[in-house]
């Protein structure tokens, strides 16, 4: 099994650059830090990157 943390690409994604740091700031999932709303949090992400690239999931398709 292989896994993600979505953080990272959603933060590159998102592009708010961080001089203190010297990466790119997380942003919030706001999933409410419950197993439930972080995966639905995620999904919206994920979907929301897709979007920004030209692909669309319908609610069925995930």
């Amino acid at each position: 099994m292989t896994y993600e943390d979505v953080m990272i690409p959603y933060s590159n994604w998102v592009g708010d650059w961080s001089g203190y740091w010297g990466n790119y700031s997380w942003q919030p999932l706001n999933g409410g830090h419950r197993a439930l709303g972080d995966c639905r949090a995620v999904l919206d992400r994920l979907r929301t990157m897709a979007k920004g690239r030209g692909f669309e999931f319908s609610e069925g398709g995930l």
